[in-house]
């Protein structure tokens, strides 16, 4: 059984016991084709989709509009916010109350983030996201590219995968669309935004993992998916 995951930082952490996919992947037997990528986009969902060979269950974690597929980097950006909030602090302005320059370029610049190796500089980077955000971006446009984009992922699970199992927030949520492909798990997509508003506004005190989620959060996706599996594809008891 091959399942991929795909979607944002929720679905990109794998290589640990405590990591859901990890908990999945030992509990079929089965081999992991792909894992999501941080900020990632509904564009590189189907360009991973599409990348991937022989795929018999994905489980789609899906994020908002606003996020651009930066092909060659391991994570996508928001081309909206980076360049009007995060540039101040690089052209070294007093009155920002926004993160440090070293802060930015800790987070932004890690050698393993694929952004610092793409771009090059810290100069080229900003140059590219500003001159994209003023002469190329369009919020009406970015909302319409994210809504065919979701459009086209559902309509490529329909025709190529066995079992999709979409995961999408409430926050999320396109009023007029729903999916035809595969099925929709309210479950977990209420946990993920239920913790996420928790972390935002009081935090916890239990460690956070690179899902974004406690232990017992993968756990609880795990679970989930392990229940929605049994139950929606054929030959697993």
């Amino acid at each position: 059984m091959n399942i991929g995951f795909y979607g944002n930082s929720t679905a990109s952490w794998s290589g640990h016991s405590d990591s859901f996919i990890d908990i999945i992947q030992q509990r079929f037997g089965a081999t992991v084709v792909n894992i999501g990528t941080p900020q990632g986009s509904e564009e590189r969902i189907l360009y991973s989709l599409k990348k991937t060979k022989a795929i018999d269950i994905a489980v789609i974690f899906h994020g908002g509009p606003g996020f651009y597929f930066i092909p060659k980097c391991n994570r996508d950006l928001r081309i909206s916010t980076i360049p009007e909030n995060k540039v101040k602090y690089l052209w070294n302005e007093n009155n920002s109350d926004l993160m440090s320059p070293q802060a930015f370029e800790e987070k932004y610049f890690d050698p393993n983030s694929g952004i610092k190796k793409i771009f090059g500089t810290i100069d080229n980077f900003v140059n590219c996201m500003t001159y994209y955000r003023e002469y190329l971006w369009d919020p009406d446009a970015e909302k319409y590219r994210y809504e065919a984009f979701l459009m086209a992922v559902d309509d490529y699970c329909l025709k190529k995968v066995k079992l999709t199992i979409h995961v999408m927030r409430p926050k999320f949520k396109v009023s007029w669309f729903d999916f035809k492909s595969g099925i929709e798990s309210i479950e977990i997509a209420n946990f993920v935004e239920s913790f996420k508003k928790i972390l935002n506004t009081t935090g916890t005190t239990e460690k956070i993992l690179p899902n974004g989620l406690t232990v017992a959060g993968n756990l609880f996706v795990a679970d989930e998916l392990t229940k929605l599996i049994k139950q929606h594809y054929q030959g697993v008891a």
